[in-house]
């Protein structure tokens, strides 16, 4: 089974929001819209999915590139 969501994507931001923060979420939740992704927003933060056809490697990689990891 392939994991293509990831429910802690807001984990890198835990703490107050100040103004890098804020920029460095930005960044992210884009380069996984343009990626084709699926942003839901709840009370416990953000779950992002990963399109059909992208793979977990894939998914690791633009994780990665979203949060500069």
């Amino acid at each position: 089974m392939v994991d293509r969501a990831d429910t802690n994507v807001s984990s890198a931001m835990a703490g107050s929001m100040g103004g890098g923060k804020v920029f460095l979420h930005r960044r992210a939740v884009t380069i996984f819209a343009m990626a084709g992704c699926a942003i839901d927003c709840s009370e416990i933060g953000l779950m992002v999915t990963a399109p059909e056809g992208m793979s977990a490697e894939e998914f690791d990689r633009l994780k990665q590139r979203a949060y500069g990891g």
